[in-house]
Parts: structure tokens; sequence; C-alpha cells
């Protein structure tokens, strides 16, 4: 991907992120649900400036931090009481994990019949 490609999408999800948080505050201004999508929208210029078609492996493991980052944030604003974003951990932490383990991964999580 050339370089006025990765300017557009890091461009538009900074502008896509600021829409949403003034959405947020003129429309919502009693919640703060935009932070979490903003952070998530720019995810992809994440994956861009980790060179992430070449350090694919990297970015499944910094992406799948971020992603946690946002939900135990959301989960410790929104009810703290309650602790969700436990149940979130296996199935994110998932991603990296058959990443990094590459083929082996394939043929521990395939039926093979004897």
């Amino acid at each position: 991907m050339d370089k006025s490609t990765r300017g557009f999408l890091a461009f538009s999800s900074f502008l896509i992120a600021l829409f949403l948080m003034a959405l947020n505050f003129l429309v919502f201004p009693g919640s703060d649900w935009s932070f979490y999508t903003a952070i998530l929208f720019l995810a992809p210029v994440l994956f861009f400036l980790l060179d992430g078609s070449r350090h694919f492996k990297l970015f499944s493991v910094v992406g799948s931090i971020l992603v946690l980052i946002v939900l135990a944030a959301a989960n410790l604003r929104e009810t703290p009481d309650y602790l969700w974003v436990l149940f979130a951990v296996p199935a994110v932490l998932a991603w990296p994990l058959v990443i990094l383990m590459g083929q082996r991964a394939a043929s521990l999580f395939l039926f093979h019949p004897c």
C-alpha cells in the first residue's frame, strides 16, 4: 500500500473518531461511549504503523491488548461491581495465540479422523 493511501486511511480514521466524539457530546452529553469506539477506529492506523502486513504477529498481540484495555476501561467505568471483561479475555487472547502458533494451531484445532 502506498503512502497516499496510508495517509488517507489515517486521516479518515481520525476524522471519524472526532466526528463520533462530537456526536457524543452534542447528542448524548451524559454518556461517554465515543471514546471506546474512537480508540478502536484508530486500530487500522496502528496496523500500518506497525507494518502489519509483515509483522502480523506483533499486530495481533498489540491489537488484542488494545481491545482488552478498551473492554476493561468500559467495564470499570460503566459497571465496576461486575467484571464481565473476564468473560472476554479467553476469546480475545485466542487471536494472538492462534497467530503465534502458526501451522501447529491448525493441527491442534482441526479434527483428524483416524
